[in-house]
Parts: structure tokens; sequence; C-alpha cells
């Protein structure tokens, strides 16, 4: 009986270590489902229009929502109005954003992380 049971618990290991091996090229469902769920917060509509680390701005062609959205963590960051002409400039080091000269706290960003910015025209 003895024996029988070490069996077990030998098949019970191999088991969950094998299940726990995953192809790390690839994400899996829930992964994809964290970021579909984040990228769904922005419209489709919505076009991006720069991309960088640590800071990165834009003078806005067109007025509309803008979106600051953290590729790393899968998440926004910031959204606000901005109109045609406006410049948005981001700042890691300083943990802010600014539209022109009006600048506001934003907590979470990192140098390291890619940033991209989106605009909808709506």
């Amino acid at each position: 009986m003895r024996l029988r049971s070490s069996h077990v618990l030998l098949l019970l290991a191999t088991m969950l270590l094998a299940g726990g091996c995953k192809n790390r090229g690839t994400m899996d469902d829930e992964t994809k489902t964290v970021i579909d769920q984040h990228l769904a917060v922005i419209p489709a509509s919505a076009k991006q229009v720069a991309e960088g680390r640590a800071s990165i701005k834009h003078k806005a062609e067109t007025s509309g929502l803008l979106y600051l959205y953290d590729a790393q963590m899968n998440r926004v960051l910031d959204a606000q109005w901005i109109n045609k002409g406006q410049t948005y400039r981001v700042s890691s080091d300083r943990n802010a954003v600014w539209i022109d000269d009006k600048g506001t706290r934003l907590n979470g960003l990192s140098g390291q992380h890619m940033l991209r910015i989106y605009i909808d025209p709506g």
C-alpha cells in the first residue's frame, strides 16, 4: 500500500510540473484577455500618434480625447481632452504630464516602460 501512495504522489507532482510549463514565446488566453480589456478602453477610432520611453511629447493636429497607455503594464495612465495645437508632454522623471503649461502629477510612470499616446477625435 505504501508503494502505491508514493506512486500517486509522484504522478501528481509530475502532472503539476508538466502543466506549469508554457511556451514563453506566445501569450496565454488570460494575458490576451487582460490586454484586450485595457485596450478596449481606448476606442478603435483612436490613432496612435506618439511612442517612447521616459519622456515624450506630441503637438495635437486635431482636437480629441487623448490617452496615455503603458504597454508593459497594459493600462491607460491618463485620459484628457486636448485641443488642436496644444502640446502634451510626459516626464517619467517628474511623474507628471502637461498640456502646454498646465501640469498634472501622475503616479505609475516608469522610464523603462514603453508609453504610447493615442488621440480619438470623436
